[in-house]
């Protein structure tokens, strides 16, 4: 008879309480949806120009962003100039085993400066380089 009543107590024990267990789902639904919304936001600030063409999906780059006054980023970290910027891209062509460059320039940057990147990057090892833009609001 003790063994009976003390499977009676472990049952009772086992309530499922639904309210906490849904606000729980509710909550990492929402960390989910936040956090994946950020994805992919550049650091730095370009003003891209318009292209009729639906940019490609590139799955993995090393990015450069050339603001309007001409200074030039890998990632967050400005570069002084196209010397610093070509022994950047050596390390990380041979670091990385994706030879893509994406170029972040803004609309008003000499075309001078973004061929110079690309000539960079192209001494450092990388096999292709292109140019991001967004899409023209026609």
């Amino acid at each position: 008879m003790n063994a009976r009543r003390k499977q009676r107590m472990l049952l009772s024990d086992l309530d499922f309480e639904i309210v906490p267990f849904v606000d729980t789902i509710i909550l990492l639904l929402m960390f989910v949806v936040v956090t994946t919304s950020f994805r992919g936001q550049p650091g730095i600030k370009v003003d891209l120009p318009a292209a009729a063409s639906t940019p490609a999906e590139i799955p993995q780059y090393t990015e450069v962003a050339i603001t309007q006054d001409g200074k030039l980023f890998v990632g967050n970290r400005e570069i002084p100039d196209l010397n610093a910027l070509g022994r950047i891209l050596q390390e990380r062509a041979a670091a990385s085993a994706s030879k893509i460059l994406l170029v972040r320039a803004d609309r008003s940057t000499r075309h001078g400066l973004v061929v110079a990147v690309i000539d960079a990057a192209k001494r450092a090892g990388f096999v292709e380089a292109t140019v991001a833009t967004t899409t023209a609001q026609g």
